[in-house]
């Protein structure tokens, strides 16, 4: 979940960055699009918190829960700041 995370965050990042200039309706539609499927990759990011924080507690591979519960707070992160940068833009 982590890993998916921090491979498409990014990219839904730049991709509402790069036409952050633009505006008419098809434009405005993919920003609420990229807004919608932020929030979607936000629930990988919550997941890989949850279950590295489960795997922490569990006593398994100190290495892999530590690495879920970073790609994950960074996912959510990445999120919330494109979320927050869509809906200034819209």
């Amino acid at each position: 979940m982590g890993i998916l995370g921090v491979v498409y965050s990014p990219i839904l990042l730049i991709s509402l960055i790069s036409n952050m200039n633009l505006n008419n309706d098809l434009i405005n539609d993919f920003k609420k699009s990229v807004i919608g499927m932020c929030v979607e990759i936000a629930i990988f990011g919550i997941l890989a918190v949850v279950f590295g924080f489960v795997s922490r507690l569990k006593g398994y591979k100190k290495g892999k829960s530590v690495a879920a519960l970073i790609m994950g707070f960074i996912t959510l992160a990445i999120c919330v700041t494109t979320i927050i940068i869509g809906i200034l833009l819209l």
